[in-house]
């Protein structure tokens, strides 16, 4: 019989795991990680995402580590969303998966999307969204919409 490892929670992430780039602090409080300075991949969106600040709902933020979620693929790979939002309300804490690329998006991007979107809807009965951005106003925007209710 294989034995399985059991998977712990972590008190420290490598640098390089959150992004090859860095950039001064976020000035919101909510940001997950000890800073200065802040991870990422991308100047548009991450680190504009990043660099917003998101209000009081939102109780926790961060960029998650690459392999974090391994979600597998079918060329024998994995996929890992890029960003989790925790949203206080109505006393239930709703958390909102971001996989975010450039509006130039490249071919196998969507097939990112659709692997990735089918793997969450599954978590929706627990408060769990993923969608797809590719600016951090439509980050914003999903989370108001997410606060309204607007999004089931």
């Amino acid at each position: 019989m294989q034995s399985t490892k059991k998977q712990e929670f972590v008190d420290s992430v490598s640098a390089n795991m959150l992004g090859v780039y860095e950039s001064d602090s976020t000035a919101d409080q909510a940001y997950l990680y000890d800073r200065p300075p802040i991870r990422y991949d991308s100047v548009d969106p991450e680190l504009s995402i990043l660099k917003r600040s998101y209000g009081s709902k939102i109780s926790v933020f961060g960029k998650l580590p690459k392999s974090a979620i391994k979600i597998p693929r079918f060329d024998n790979g994995t996929t890992t969303p890029d960003f989790i939002f925790k949203i206080e309300s109505n006393n239930k804490p709703t958390y909102l998966i971001i996989e975010t690329k450039a509006e130039n998006m490249r071919i196998g991007d969507e097939e990112i999307r659709i692997i990735q979107q089918k793997y969450f809807d599954h978590l929706k009965e627990s408060g769990v969204y993923y969608r797809m951005a590719t600016s951090e106003q439509e980050v914003h925007d999903l989370i108001n919409k997410l606060e309204n209710g607007e999004i089931s």
